[in-house]
């Protein structure tokens, strides 16, 4: 058994020494004594170099493979803690002014504020110190008034609410015009008899005429005052008290005011207003009126003024 060892050892190195290039590798010789007692470990020579082989074609692409099923959808994640709020950026410029809106609706009427102590007429302007002649409110009830105050003719104080001067303004005009008063502040006016009734109901007033055609004249009465629109504006006078003029209206007392259409006089046959064309205080027909065709200088035989005021003032009282 001992020697059938030893014959497959001889086998086994001659047949190393047969397939490996001695003279390449010399360890292969360098055998010790161990290796000739005992095969175990037989350590080879590093072989030579050789060509690399050529790389092989790239083979095709694959075919794409079915997607999968889509996964299940995830639960929603709690809410995470809010962030620090930024710091504030810079200021834009402004922006360009928009159109105005629809206007809103009209607010509530306040109450009415009381009406205080105003001059009740153009007497107490000129005690307050007014001293030019011109328009000024007065506040007679409370109300507020516009009037014509002369401040001049014998110590002035009057209220004037008919004035002529020139023609400008046709006086022929119906009812509601001189219920409510027309014409221009600065040339010819009348102030209206609703005015003159109510400022007349106020106290005592006296009357001046004054008259220009080519001499000034003028006429004054004692009382004066107007009735309401019930009472057709019913003129009041109180007696004559001198003039250069002479008694003009004293004919006319306690009569009707009478337009063209309405005929307040006292004739049976003729509206006196639409035949003269000019309202008036008429009873069958007139001795006066001033509120006629306005005549020019040069008309003198129609006997026409060229100009003429009607104003009152509060009487003095007796002291």
């Amino acid at each position: 058994m001992r020697g059938a060892g030893q014959i497959a050892r001889w086998i086994l190195w001659v047949t190393v020494i047969v397939y490996l290039n001695v003279d390449a590798c010399q360890d292969v010789n360098e055998i010790t004594a161990k290796w000739k007692n005992n095969i175990d470990l037989l350590r080879g020579c590093q072989g030579q170099d050789r060509f690399r082989g050529i790389i092989g074609a790239i083979g095709p692409t694959g075919v794409l493979g079915i997607p999968g099923q889509q996964g299940v959808r995830g639960q929603k994640g709690e809410n995470g803690e809010p962030g620090i709020p930024g710091l504030p950026g810079a200021q834009g410029p402004p922006g360009s002014k928009g159109e105005n809106g629809p206007a809103g609706p009209p607010g509530n009427k306040g109450p009415a504020g009381n009406p205080g102590e105003g001059p009740r007429n153009c007497r107490d302007l000129m005690d307050s110190g007014r001293s030019l002649t011109g328009w000024y409110y007065i506040y007679p009830e409370g109300q507020p008034l516009r009037v014509m105050c002369d401040m001049e003719t014998d110590g002035g104080g009057w209220i004037v609410f008919h004035k002529r001067q020139d023609g400008s303004v046709n006086f022929n005009r119906n009812w509601e015009s001189y219920k409510t008063g027309f014409g221009n502040q600065w040339s010819e006016f009348w102030l209206g008899n609703e005015n003159i009734h109510s400022l007349t109901t106020t106290g005592d007033f006296e009357l001046r005429i004054d008259l220009t055609d080519i001499n000034s004249t003028y006429a004054s009465y004692s009382r004066f005052s107007l009735g309401g629109e019930p009472e057709k504006y019913t003129l009041h006078l109180g007696n004559y008290i001198g003039g250069t003029a002479g008694d003009l209206l004293s004919f006319h007392n306690n009569n009707n005011f009478s337009t063209n259409d309405q005929d307040n006089d006292g004739s049976n046959e003729e509206n006196c207003a639409e035949l003269y064309a000019a309202p008036w205080w008429y009873q069958a027909c007139t001795e006066s009126s001033l509120n006629g065709p306005y005549l020019q200088e040069e008309q003198e035989e129609k006997a026409g003024f060229v100009w003429s005021e009607m104003k009152f003032r509060p009487v003095e009282q007796e002291k």
